[in-house]
């Protein structure tokens, strides 16, 4: 009897030793992207922090498990686990924080495959930045001594934000006098255009430009 327990007890122990092999993983995941194992788990990276106690805030989910968990996983740590509404079972750690991702090894008592990588909804705060462009015309192109030209300016805003506190320096050309330049120009919206005229005198002894 002595030595049937003792054949017995060899025959389990094999079965216990492979039923303890895992297979493993290694990913690195930006912060607001996700993978997908076994077309079943999503992990996603919502933050990290790469200072003092270095952390991975992740989204565990699954394909019958659509709200999942969040959970920070700490360097050096126990395991953090995750079981799918299939019953896929994961313990994820965490190896090392970036300052914008994370890798993590990821052991199951299953094989183990990256099926797929998304990059996550990612909200962002749109910029407006004004463009202004100026045209100049000039009417007659040509003149004399003693002649008014007009001058048409055309300023259009070709951005996606408003114009404010438009200061405007048309310069001084010598022996010519501006007549009703403005030096400001009241906002401009973005594909809006503005038009200013002014005189431009010509002559020896007009008043000198301002």
């Amino acid at each position: 009897m002595v030595v049937a327990a003792v054949a017995l007890l060899m025959l389990v122990l094999p079965m216990t030793a492979a039923g303890e092999v895992t297979n493993n993983v290694t990913v690195t995941i930006g912060v607001n992207e996700y993978v997908v194992l076994n077309n079943d788990i999503h992990l996603e990276v919502r933050d990290v922090s790469a200072g003092g106690i270095s952390y991975a805030e992740v989204w565990f989910r699954s394909s019958q498990d659509l709200v999942g968990k969040i959970a920070k996983v700490y360097t050096g740590d126990i395991a953090t686990i995750y079981i799918s509404g299939t019953g896929l079972k994961i313990e994820v750690t965490l190896d090392h924080v970036f300052s914008n991702a994370a890798s993590f090894v990821i052991t199951s008592s299953k094989e183990l495959y990256v099926t797929d990588r998304h990059a996550g909804e990612v909200e962002t705060e749109s910029v407006t930045v004004p463009k202004l462009t100026i045209t100049r015309t000039i009417d007659p192109n040509s003149a004399e001594v003693g002649q008014t030209v007009k001058v048409t300016l055309t300023i259009k805003n070709t951005g996606n934000g408003t114009a404010t506190d438009i200061m405007l320096d048309e310069g001084t050309i010598a022996k010519t006098y501006k007549d009703g330049c403005p030096s400001t120009i009241d906002d401009i919206s973005a594909g809006a255009t503005e038009r200013i005229e002014y005189d431009l005198k010509i002559g020896d002894d007009v008043q000198p430009g301002t």
